[in-house]
């Protein structure tokens, strides 16, 4: 019974990061807002390739992060309400 509650949240929570991805890739492809003021920068600056790419992955991985963290403070803030909720009903 145990076993087969861990295999169900394993398997919800690759679909929800597998979702979470694909909803992140068509989020930074469709909003020229994510991509274009780094074309613009590295072109005005005369960045190379290199830099360019460098700096365009600190920004996007510094993005995520945050957005992680936002999302962990919330989680956090209402896991004391929902775990006694959770658990008063499962155990």
């Amino acid at each position: 019974m145990v076993y087969d509650k861990m295999e169900m949240m394993t398997q919800e929570l690759l679909l929800l990061a597998g979702t979470a991805a694909v909803i992140g890739l068509v989020h930074t492809l469709l909003g020229p807002d994510h991509y274009l003021p780094f074309i613009v920068i590295s072109k005005s600056g005369q960045w190379s390739l290199k830099k360019t790419a460098t700096v365009t992955l600190l920004c996007g991985v510094g993005h995520v992060l945050g957005s992680v963290a936002l999302g962990a403070k919330r989680v956090a803030e209402r896991a004391p309400d929902e775990c006694s909720n959770y658990c008063s009903t499962t155990l």
